[in-house]
């Protein structure tokens, strides 16, 4: 089959998979089913530069993310009900309804599957290092882990076990440690990390908050439970604020939540390392009922607290012993989807198909023939390589890209991550509203679009093309007219798309090794070549010695 050929049907076909909906496994359609208020189906998770608010549905689940000085996005959808989930660096470790734990990332790209537990347990609580989980488990389950018994524990005597400590390397889940024997009959235990120990706190029976804490792989005992202060508690949330590990304690008679503080260091032998300290919160809203603390985590220097009131969910925010920079944000418009950033995303869809049916249209009904007739090289000139027009492409294009992240404040690899997800993952329409991304890929493109025109117009070449010895030319071998530089190189607004990169196949595809703008501007691209040169030069040399008849 000829080139023309092999694009003819390779092309559509790679467009059909860009604009494929999700696979089962990895994320799920939108949802537009507000939460209802105070439902326990909310999640709250968060690190020092990251929040996210994840909303649990029957059959699948839907993430909004945001950072310390971005609003939250809209919401990446996953088509599982997650029940346990912890941050991982800048990843979501979680574990699905069924057991399976997953991985995903943070730029939205398809989750990574993890070593499930035997039985397929869902943890009793876990909590992520950088590269590694712990997780509370019960002690059935840490048996069969390494081979001590079934996956349900076999004696009587076994039932009111304290749970079990492991680890997970993202390799496979090892058994750390038992827990202390004041776990038994415990209301509630969380797993924490701090100063390279693992930490266990929990509530007694009789309303008391206890810890107990122990080196992460050495066989040291547990130490002996310390006492927080305070009245007593109904519940609690652990929680990291600030670089510092905080209990936020939920008393039993609706008072006052409050917190305590790991401020000592836990390596000295009987430091008392707890310390109380007085709660400043993030205003509510005028007219809202008090509110009934659900979930909290922390997130830039930051408690991040759900709040269930009668008139709706909260996320409120406090510190302890210094003034909140945050304000109180309103769930319920977080999870709805504002309709105006729905409307924006279905007309960035509408308009993205409808262009890619013109190119379509355009390509194969009227430049058909590109794909098949050679063009007319000039003297001394041969096609240039795919790897030449990269090259250069790179040259001339990078240092505008990193110069709109330095004026945007984004990072150059965060900001290529996630123009890598809009490209190539199921999600990418949902990130193409993300103003910011919008705004830096739009400088990118429209400064390097001017440049290559006005230099092309100029010199007829750019620097890249300098460098790597490249000339455009017309079809015909001629230098390109003024139509022809401005028609290629207004083009590069539609091919940068992220939408439109299949059609860099063109490049590889054609016979010409045209890319789209080439095309459609009857050019192309070449590089001198010292053999036809030579060959050229040999030629004129013997019609000039050759003696007339």
């Amino acid at each position: 089959m000829t080139a023309a050929g092999r694009a003819l049907l390779i092309l559509p076909c790679l467009i059909l998979l860009a604009a494929a909906p999700p696979a089962r496994g990895q994320t799920a359609p939108a949802d537009s089913t507000p939460a209802v208020a105070g439902s326990p189906d909310l999640l709250v998770l968060g690190t020092r530069d990251l929040l996210w608010i994840a909303r649990v549905q029957q059959r699948s689940t839907r993430v909004f993310l945001r950072t310390p000085t971005t609003p939250f996005d809209l919401g990446r959808p996953f088509d599982d009900r997650v029940v346990r989930a912890t941050p991982l660096g800048s990843d979501l470790f979680v574990f699905n309804e069924d057991g399976s734990p997953y991985r995903y990332q943070q730029t939205g790209l398809d989750p990574i599957p993890e070593r499930i537990l035997p039985g397929a347990t869902i943890p009793l609580d876990l909590v992520g290092g950088d590269q590694e989980v712990y997780a509370l488990v019960p002690r059935g389950v840490a048996d069969a882990l390494d081979g001590r018994g079934d996956v349900a524990p076999t004696r009587p005597s076994d039932e009111d076990a304290p749970p079990t400590v492991l680890r997970y390397d993202l390799r496979e889940w090892e058994v750390l440690a038992d827990g202390p024997d004041a776990l038994r009959g415990a209301r509630q235990v969380q797993i924490g990390l701090a100063q390279d120990r693992i930490l266990l706190v929990w509530l007694t029976p009789a309303g008391e908050i206890q810890t107990s804490h122990r080196p992460r792989i050495t066989d040291a005992e547990w130490t002996p439970p310390f006492t927080l202060a305070g009245p007593p508690a109904r519940r609690f949330f652990l929680a990291s604020a600030d670089k510092l590990l905080t209990v936020l304690t939920i008393p039993e008679r609706n008072g006052e939540p409050a917190a305590s503080r790991l401020l000592g260091s836990l390596r000295v032998e009987g430091n008392q390392a707890w310390r109380s300290g007085t709660l400043e919160w993030s205003d509510l809203p005028e007219g809202v009922s008090k509110p009934a603390y659900t979930a909290a985590t922390g997130f830039n220097q930051h408690l991040a607290v759900l709040a269930a009131t009668a008139e709706g969910t909260l996320l409120r925010f406090a510190r302890v012993d210094a003034a909140v920079a945050e304000e109180t944000v309103d769930i319920e418009a977080v999870l709805s989807e504002p309709a105006a950033q729905h409307m924006t995303q279905r007309l960035f869809v509408t308009v993205t198909l409808l262009l890619l049916l013109a190119v379509l249209v355009g390509l194969f009904a009227f430049r058909r023939e590109s794909m098949v007739q050679p063009v007319v090289l000039a003297p001394g000139y041969g096609l240039a390589p795919v790897s030449s027009r990269l090259l250069a492409w790179l040259i001339d294009f990078v240092p505008f890209s990193v110069a709109a992240g330095v004026m945007l404040e984004i990072p150059f690899s965060m900001a290529m991550r996630t123009l890598m997800a809009w490209g190539f993952s199921p999600e990418q329409n949902e990130l193409a509203t993300n103003e910011t991304m919008l705004l830096w890929w739009g400088l990118s493109i429209c400064g390097f679009t001017l440049y290559a025109l006005i230099m092309e117009l100029i010199t007829g070449r750019t620097v890249g093309k300098v460098l790597t010895g490249t000339r455009v030319f017309s079809e015909r071998g001629t230098a390109p007219t003024l139509g022809q530089i401005v028609v290629r190189n207004l083009m590069r607004l539609l091919e940068l798309l992220p939408h439109f990169w299949v059609f860099g196949l063109l490049v590889v595809l054609s016979r010409n090794q045209q890319r789209l703008g080439d095309v459609f501007a009857r050019t192309y691209v070449a590089r001198r070549t010292p053999l036809l040169v030579m060959i050229d030069e040999e030629d004129d040399s013997d019609s000039d010695d050759k003696p007339s008849e």
